[in-house]
């Protein structure tokens, strides 16, 4: 799908829909953990170049902060595109799925040869260490405060195939620092 193809605008709000209802769950994680996550506006070790996102993320971004993408430029390669000088994102109220749950722990489906199912952990290093420090294990959190990989992937996906009109194989993905190549 090219920037030129149009999506439906009510993808586009069903996409907008969907980054509500991760955003209001990621933020009642962020605040049942309190102050265990050292995230805080300016914190961007998280915020690294080479995240994608789907066409119709970056569309929702392209529709949202032309001038920005037109009249700025990008943060310095080795960070987000997106960073202004003090390390905040200048996309915030249009950011991407995947930075809407940066910094959370995180979990998904582990199976094993026997076909049992776990579930792999992991958190960003600083959290890591802010958890350590006071008393606590990532395996020991409750399950309620991680944020379970899969299921939002999924509906995105679903809804870039929607877009498209078609299934692919390999959906497309951008670079969000090429959005400023418009």
């Amino acid at each position: 799908m090219s920037p030129t193809e149009e999506i439906p605008q009510e993808i586009l709000n069903q996409v907008l829909h969907l980054h509500e209802q991760v955003s209001i769950e990621a933020d009642r994680i962020a605040r049942g953990l309190g102050e265990l996550l050292v995230c805080r506006h300016g914190c961007h070790d998280c915020c690294i170049d080479d995240l994608t996102v789907f066409p119709i993320e970056a569309e929702i971004i392209r529709r949202n902060c032309g001038p920005l993408l037109v009249s700025d430029s990008a943060h310095p390669k080795g960070k987000c595109a997106f960073l202004d000088a003090s390390g905040g994102c200048r996309i915030y109220q249009w950011r991407p799925y995947v930075c809407r749950t940066q910094g959370l722990p995180l979990q998904w489906p582990d199976f094993d040869d026997s076909g049992s199912t776990s579930f792999a952990k992991d958190i960003c290093p600083l959290n890591l260490t802010q958890l350590k420090e006071n008393g606590f294990n990532l395996y020991d959190l409750p399950t309620n405060f991680f944020w379970t990989l899969g299921n939002v992937e999924s509906q995105l996906a679903s809804l870039q195939v929607a877009a498209l009109g078609r299934f692919e194989e390999n959906l497309p993905r951008i670079f969000l620092r090429n959005l400023f190549k418009i």
